[in-house]
């Protein structure tokens, strides 16, 4: 094989790849819009409870909080996908010796890399892995943790409310 062995892109499976990426940045633009108005719609349930509606506003909190897990389950679990997907490409780099291995989805042409320098990509696959790996975890935990402070919050409000006679005074 010549020094600047080229592997060629399958120009169909381009088009697949892009239409790939694109849906999956739309679904996390969705994720990350669809956020910021369940925190509002929380906020509104909240003053719910003070304005003399707790039962309506416990029913919708119900329902928020189903949102929510769904929200945070994909928050979760792209980011672990796409560790999954690097870890994947990342041995098949290692056990091949060359990138991009024989198979492998490529968007471009690229130059065939061999010894150090594919394993300097599976080691950067391996590490980006790892970040991706702690950072959707790492969120999915922050998140539970803080939408459970907002449920504890409101179930205060609750309990205040029932004990001031359901007059919604503080």
């Amino acid at each position: 094989m010549s020094e600047n062995e080229i592997m060629r892109a399958d120009p169909d499976a381009r088009r697949k790849r892009l239409f790939l990426a694109v849906l999956l940045a739309g679904v996390a633009a969705g994720m990350f819009a669809l956020s910021f108005w369940v925190q509002s719609y929380l906020g509104h349930q909240l003053a719910q409870i003070d304005s003399g509606k707790p039962d309506e506003a416990l029913a919708a909190l119900g329902r928020a909080w189903q949102l929510l897990d769904l929200l945070i389950a994909l928050g979760v679990a792209l980011p672990v996908l796409a560790a999954a997907y690097l870890l994947q490409m990342a041995f098949r780099i290692t056990r091949s010796g060359q990138f991009p291995y024989q198979g492998m989805w490529i968007l471009r042409d690229r130059e065939l890399l061999r010894g150090d320098r594919a394993r300097r990509r599976a080691a950067a696959a391996l590490v980006t892995a790892a970040v991706l790996l702690a950072v959707g975890l790492g969120a999915g935990w922050y998140m539970y943790g803080r939408v459970g402070q907002v449920f504890q919050q409101a179930h205060a409000r609750l309990l205040l409310f029932k004990h001031d006679g359901g007059n919604g005074s503080r």
